[in-house]
């Protein structure tokens, strides 16, 4: 069964609000598996994004989205060292097989 988690990460950062959501932006556009990508918290001096990634299996799905988190907070110069703890909330399973219902 397909797994859907909405992944949110953040941390006190003045800058790279533009760039985190440049990356997310361009990563939804090109899979399938990342959706509704938001980036906040630039007027209190937070980086806070949040972005929405499914897979065949709740490990291929973290797998995934760490992946994503990495290279934004790379890009901006966080060291893997310092990325923070994502939190994450399971969404419900899409029941879109790929086949048409009868009416």
């Amino acid at each position: 069964m397909t797994t859907h988690r909405r992944y949110s990460f953040d941390m006190k950062r003045d800058s790279g609000h533009e760039e985190v959501l440049r990356i997310l932006l361009r990563n939804c556009e090109g899979y399938w598996w990342f959706n509704e990508p938001e980036v906040s918290g630039q007027e209190y001096g937070i980086l806070a994004f949040s972005f929405t990634a499914s897979g065949r299996d709740q490990w291929f799905v973290h797998r995934r989205a760490m992946d994503l988190a990495m290279r934004c907070f790379q890009s901006i110069g966080v060291p893997v060292q310092q990325i923070p703890d994502p939190v994450w909330e399971p969404l419900a399973p899409h029941n879109n097989r790929g086949y048409r219902v009868p009416r």
